[in-house]
């Protein structure tokens, strides 16, 4: 009798098998079901080892989109976050100060500069602001100030222009100053429409990127424990 030695199935070490494994049935027809029975526990343990490698690579995969996301989830809610708690301060600037200057006492004032700010951007059109600059006294004591926002569209050069020549030095225009701090005041207290438009986005946007972020977060910590349970059993 022939001794049946470990093979890999493929090739040459196949077909000697298969030259074996006959001449052991033909000899001895009693082995031929523990032949069987080897043969098929060894394709079971080949479908075992391939099935594990695999599920060990879908696990891992599992695992790094589960942390990408989870960490995304993360920098957005903070990014949310830091954005709503600047929001008060900043729409204050803006808006806040745009509705309070109504309610603001004048003062006489005089233009004592207006000039085009160019603010270069990388391959595009430049930004145009007009900044204007004026002089004013309350109760015998002399302010200065500036404002900076008075451009309607940022990159139309010739809309800034228009508002230096609207403000000529040396020109008397009321201004509009804080009575609890004299130094804060405006000259022209008109909303505009970029004035809307960061309240709209701001109003809009952080809460959205807050409620994404913690949408985020759940999905990666649930993929997380997911992947830690295990994969499922074979039906």
């Amino acid at each position: 009798m022939r001794k049946v030695t470990r093979c890999s199935w493929n090739g040459k070490r196949l077909a000697a098998y298969m030259e074996t494994k006959h001449e052991i049935i033909t000899h001895y027809p009693c082995l031929a079901p523990e032949l069987a029975a080897c043969e098929t526990v060894a394709h079971a343990s080949s479908t075992g080892a391939s099935m594990l490698a695999g599920g060990q690579l879908l696990s891992i995969l599992s695992v790094a989109t589960a942390l990408l996301i989870l960490g995304s989830g993360i920098c957005a809610l903070f990014l949310g976050l830091r954005a709503l708690w600047g929001m008060p301060a900043a729409l204050s600037q803006t808006i806040g100060v745009r509705l309070a200057v109504r309610r603001w006492p004048a003062a006489p004032g005089t233009i004592i500069g207006a000039e085009v700010r160019v603010a270069p951007r990388s391959g595009e059109e430049p930004f145009y602001d007009a900044v204007v600059r004026y002089a004013y006294t309350v109760q015998g004591q002399e302010y200065e100030g500036a404002q900076d926002d008075l451009t309607y569209v940022s990159n139309a050069q010739d809309a800034a222009l228009a508002i230096v020549a609207r403000y000529p030095v040396g020109a008397a225009v009321p201004v509009y100053y804080d009575p609890q701090a004299p130094q804060r005041a405006l000259i022209d207290r008109g909303i505009r429409p970029h004035h809307l438009v960061s309240l709209l986005f701001a109003s809009l946007f952080h809460p959205l990127l807050v409620a994404g972020g913690l949408l985020a977060i759940l999905t990666g910590l649930a993929m997380l424990a997911l992947a830690a349970s295990g994969p499922l059993p074979p039906d």
